[in-house]
């Protein structure tokens, strides 16, 4: 085996773990996006193009309760906004790589790649240079295809799925692994905690611009934490 193929394969098993909530958030948006009325290559197109769950998911509920596409695309992009920060937590390492490997990575940055490239950023560090793209294209491959092949799950057997199983849960169970993954010093753990509680202080902002104040007042006080008390 290969160098290049050897360091895929080790994202690829490091992301692996993360796919039990993947799967079943991919087949609930699937499975909504029939009931919406969306067609099959619309949404298999949405899970390809797009590759973002819980946006895509937001944007299925924005097309059927409001009228204006562009406030659909708008929330959508809203829930997305903290790839903002995970690609300033990553530009530094990108920033080394070919314009090629920067625009393939940057299309396959998730919370679980972003999640791994931080819990195991001792082992990257030790990695040959020139492999270290092959580690997070294996890491972000992972779970694209199974987010994929989790939508054309959907497609295909969405319809019969019954409601009682409340496929919702898999929301928090995909974070859940990813928050456990990334929380190992004081200041992460509390900004995880103070994320939860800003999130409901701010419940009331208009367009889910609650969700994104939290995720910068969260991250605001987890930097003052970390770099002035040292924790």
């Amino acid at each position: 085996m290969s160098s290049q193929l050897r360091y895929f394969h080790l994202g690829f098993r490091k992301t692996l773990p993360f796919q039990s909530g993947v799967v079943p958030f991919g087949v609930l948006f699937a499975t909504l996006a029939n009931a919406a009325g969306f067609s099959w290559w619309m949404t298999l197109f949405l899970s390809i193009g797009v590759f973002g769950g819980s946006s895509q998911l937001v944007f299925i509920d924005l097309v059927q309760t409001l009228s204006s596409p562009f406030q659909a695309v708008l929330g959508a992009n809203i829930v997305n906004a903290r790839h903002l920060i995970y690609s300033a937590g990553v530009s530094r390492r990108y920033a080394g790589f070919s314009l090629r490997w920067q625009c393939l990575l940057s299309y396959l940055l998730t919370d679980q790649l972003f999640a791994v490239s931080e819990s195991e950023k001792k082992q990257i560090d030790q990695m040959p240079v020139d492999l270290i793209p092959w580690f997070y294209f294996g890491s972000g491959f992972c779970t694209w295809i199974f987010w994929v092949l989790a939508t054309i799950i959907g497609i295909i057997f969405g319809h019969i799925i019954p409601n009682s199983w409340n496929l919702g849960f898999s929301i928090p169970l995909m974070f859940m692994p990813l928050v456990f993954s990334v929380a190992k010093t004081k200041a992460t753990a509390a900004s995880c905690v103070l994320a939860v509680l800003f999130v409901l202080i701010f419940r009331e902002f208009p367009y889910g611009l609650g969700v994104l104040a939290s995720i910068f007042a969260a991250s605001i006080v987890g930097y003052f934490l970390r770099n002035r008390l040292g924790v």
